[in-house]
């Protein structure tokens, strides 16, 4: 198969679409607004002057809001495709934070054992149940601090699966019960844990605002990263205006970097560079990268791989 980077398999890139709720408040400042030209037009009270201008003000910078923060015209959920044959799959799912909005992506793996792991869940949906119809989800893993939002419904769900997280999750969600986190428990499950048998893994120590647990599969020789590099661009689908605003002012359009809670988090620097420096000069031969956000990439070479890792944190090294 070729090589390089993999996007989402979703229709083209349509125009944006802004919520009920944003154009009837969008509305009534309008309406607000003409009304009040009516009357103080003719009227100088000063008052009446002061709320005129100030719905003005607000109709013009809710346009512009609702302008940026318009929804991508995608599905919020797409459809589950396979990245290497009978053993990963992926999904993507639209999630939105302070306006800016595009996709996250699920990781499914076949694990040799004959069970699935289920890395950053999506919203658990009728495709997800015909997909694991007759089949053992082993394994549910909330691998980041903000990718854990529908972890809960499918430990419900899935009621025999052991739960692992990235360390703060734990407060995000007092009341989920789990089996520990990610990397303490591939280090200590022993060989004869299916999970610890495919995978290795190191949190992502020396920031302050977000963590991970980065996942190496050594059956397939693929990374798994979740904010740690983000590759968004012109070819990408399922963002909106505000994310590319905000991707832009950050330098991370059309080019693999950190996150930005990542970039402007860094509390201990020597435990960053030793975190990143483990991945790319340890024993991990990487083949493939699988982000939760951008666009994968896929069918190259180890060196390939790091040196795309290089680029991504070179600002950090």
């Amino acid at each position: 198969m070729e090589s390089g980077y993999q996007r989402l398999d979703v229709s083209e890139h349509r125009r944006c679409r802004c919520s009920k709720m944003q154009k009837f408040v969008w509305l009534t400042g309008f309406l607000l607004a003409l009304a009040l030209h009516v009357v103080v037009v003719p009227s100088s009270s000063t008052w009446l002057l002061a709320v005129y201008y100030a719905s003005v003000g607000f109709v013009v910078v809710w346009t512009i809001l609702l302008y940026l923060m318009e929804k991508a015209d995608v599905p919020d959920l797409t459809p589950i495709e396979c990245i290497v044959p009978e053993k990963i799959w992926c999904r993507g799912y639209l999630v939105n934070i302070s306006g800016a909005s595009c996709y996250s992506r699920t990781t499914i793996i076949h694990l040799n054992d004959g069970s699935y792991c289920v890395h950053s869940p999506c919203p658990l949906d009728d495709i997800c149940e015909q997909f694991f119809h007759g089949r053992t989800v082993s394994y549910l893993l909330a691998p980041g601090d903000w990718h854990h939002f529908h972890i809960a419904a499918w430990a419900q769900r899935f009621q025999t699966a052991k739960v692992l997280i990235c360390p703060g999750v734990e407060k995000k969600q007092p009341l989920l019960n789990h089996n520990g986190f990610i990397h303490d428990y591939i280090a200590s499950a022993g060989n004869d844990d299916a999970l610890s048998k495919e995978f290795e893994a190191v949190f992502s120590a020396g920031f302050d605002l977000m963590h991970e647990v980065v996942m190496y599969h050594k059956v397939t020789r693929h990374l798994l990263l979740v904010d740690l590099v983000e590759h968004i661009g012109d070819d990408y689908v399922g963002y909106n205006r505000c994310l590319r605003l905000f991707w832009c002012l950050f330098g991370m359009w059309n080019q693999g970097k950190p996150a930005p809670e990542y970039q402007f988090g860094v509390g201990k620097k020597d435990e960053v560079r030793r975190f990143m420096r483990e991945i790319l000069e340890g024993d991990w031969k990487i083949e493939g990268i699988i982000l939760s956000h951008g666009n994968n990439l896929l069918h190259v070479t180890n060196e390939e791989s790091k040196e795309f890792l290089r680029g991504a944190w070179k600002a950090m090294l």
